[in-house]
């Protein structure tokens, strides 16, 4: 496996975030984990803070979300290019595979109806 490390450093010297061939679609993210830089961002902007994620997921630190945080800071047009093609992927499924309760839900909404009016 081939480890390509990038900053930023964290305290004791070691690399936080890391870009691996292969893992996480070799997008960044926090060392030893299948966390991208990417859904860190996401979860701030949709209000989570560091605090929440940690408890979300207890194998990641602070420093890690610190970490994330800075190397968006110097990687934002990468970063942000990777949440918008999610986001066009995520459309794109959702067209070709509609959701199984969708469906139910529009074929019953679309039948007569059965309910006795007042």
């Amino acid at each position: 496996m081939i480890l390509q490390r990038v900053g930023p450093m964290s305290t004791n010297g070691r690399e936080r975030i890391v870009k691996t061939p292969g893992v996480c679609w070799g997008h960044a993210r926090i060392r030893d984990t299948r966390i991208s830089v990417k859904h860190v961002i996401e979860s701030l902007r949709a209000g989570a803070t560091p605090a929440d994620l940690v408890a979300r997921m207890p194998h990641v630190t602070l420093e890690d979300i610190d970490a994330a945080r800075q190397y968006y800071h110097t990687h934002q047009a990468d970063i942000d290019q990777e949440i918008a093609e999610g986001a066009q992927l995520e459309k794109t499924l959702r067209q070709a595979m509609p959701s199984l309760l969708q469906q139910k839900r529009a074929a019953r909404h679309a039948g007569p109806d059965t309910f006795s009016p007042g």
